[in-house]
């Protein structure tokens, strides 16, 4: 009886992957109990493919205000999934997008999305601390 043993090559199986990111509301608020942006590692069925520890990043696309993304913005997914739990934009607006990439998948583009940064404590009570 023979065997056979099926090799598939990474170059192929990445053309079966794509990736996809999530943006919860309250996100991007930079503080760790906010919701996170998480970008996962699909393959052609929309699985996550947990089987994928590639490097993940985030960067901003369509920036109308001229904002910063902050903290901590590429990692490696953890069986398919990246998780940025400290990012945040230094400046509100409406019309962002995130870019989602990894080294051999196509990059990816959120949905356009509207920020606004929480008001520093002294800004809340609506004067300054002396």
């Amino acid at each position: 009886m023979l065997a056979l043993a099926l090799f598939v090559p990474t170059a192929l199986r990445a053309a079966t992957q794509s990736l996809q990111i999530s943006i919860p509301a309250g996100a991007l608020t930079g503080r760790s109990d906010g919701p996170p942006i998480t970008v996962t590692v699909v393959d052609s069925n929309g699985v996550i493919d947990t089987t994928v520890s590639d490097k993940v990043g985030i960067e901003i696309g369509a920036n109308p205000t001229g904002a910063s993304l902050q903290g901590t913005v590429v990692l490696n997914a953890n069986q398919g999934v990246a998780v940025f739990r400290d990012v945040t934009l230094d400046r509100g607006g409406d019309g962002f997008t995130l870019v989602a990439w990894s080294p051999r998948l196509a990059d990816v583009t959120s949905a356009p999305f509207a920020f606004m940064p929480a008001p520093r404590p002294q800004e809340a009570l609506g004067y300054g601390c002396a």
